[in-house]
């Protein structure tokens, strides 16, 4: 996912290591971002610790410390609390959760999905069409033909 992405009321911008939220905008290590990411990718189910570590930390021996730290920074960002989280929720002993709303952009929401969405419906409704054209075109043929024969 290094594509911007929606968390909440955020808007995360991974491939620029920032989550913006109207004028505040709040850099992120890029590990920590990864986590983030790890997270989004699964949002709403259990990541196992494990996962993660392999994840972002892959070949380098690290103890589940740093993962604990990296959350700590995701939630200071967020302004989250793991007592009550609207963010990141611990899962003792398995893992961690995102609770929050994971989407589009609002600007891409608005601008490119319609015109995604559009442009797919009118493709449909021009093969459709031409398919129809082609269809009379040859019963026109067809019975030309037999009213020559």
């Amino acid at each position: 996912m290094d594509h911007e992405f929606r968390l909440g009321d955020w808007v995360v911008r991974p491939h620029q290591n920032q989550i913006a939220r109207g004028g505040e905008r709040v850099r992120l290590d890029p590990r920590v971002m990864l986590v983030l990411v790890c997270l989004a990718e699964s949002a709403g189910d259990v990541v196992p610790q494990e996962q993660i570590i392999d994840k972002v930390w892959a070949g380098v021996f690290v103890t589940d410390g740093v993962l604990t730290n990296a959350i700590w920074e995701l939630r200071k960002a967020f302004g989250d609390d793991s007592a009550s989280p609207r963010f990141i929720q611990t899962v003792p002993k398995k893992g961690y959760r995102l609770v929050a709303e994971v989407g589009a952009p609002e600007r891409s929401r608005r601008f490119v999905r319609p015109w995604i969405i559009g442009s797919r419906a009118g493709q449909l409704n021009c093969r459709l069409s031409l398919h129809l054209i082609d269809r009379h075109s040859w019963e026109i043929r067809e019975a030309r033909a037999a009213n020559v024969a």
